[in-house]
């Protein structure tokens, strides 16, 4: 089933989703990966997600680091107009990061998701073109702001 599924994300890379693998500036060693999925080109939108594996690896700047190049990337590459993420209302820490990148609260999706025997809700949030550009006035492409 997983080579499976690595084939077929294969298959629609570059096309219907860009799939990253996200890797230390200092050794390359790989801690996560990222994405663009649901990417609609004639509506200018696409969800985003992000995982860093080892919790080790979190809460070292690894994380806003990867969503301001795979943010860049959208926003500069494909041309998008919104970039969409959903966070688990209890996960107030990635929360928190979303919000120092410029991603705003859009709505909740009330009891969205059914985890260790309770539902909890589904924060989403973006970030549009215009709001991105202005984060980044003055500076230059690639330079991390946060």
């Amino acid at each position: 089933m997983e080579e499976g599924w690595f084939e077929r994300l294969i298959e629609i890379q570059g096309r219907e989703m860009w799939h990253f693998v996200i890797c230390r500036a200092d050794d390359g060693r790989p801690i996560g990966t990222m994405g663009l999925h649901d990417v609609d080109l004639l509506n200018g939108s696409a969800s985003l997600g992000i995982v860093i594996g080892d919790p080790e690896d979190t809460g070292r700047g690894h994380g806003p680091d990867a969503l301001h190049a795979l943010v860049d990337f959208g926003f500069g590459e494909l041309r998008l107009e919104r970039i969409w993420l959903d966070v688990y209302a209890y996960n107030e820490r990635a929360r928190r990061v979303y919000e120092r990148v410029g991603f705003v609260h859009e709505g909740t999706l009330r009891h969205g998701v059914y985890r260790e025997g309770a539902f909890h809700d589904v924060e989403r949030m973006s970030i549009l073109r215009d709001e991105w550009a202005a984060r980044r006035v003055g500076r230059p492409q690639g330079e991390l702001i946060g």
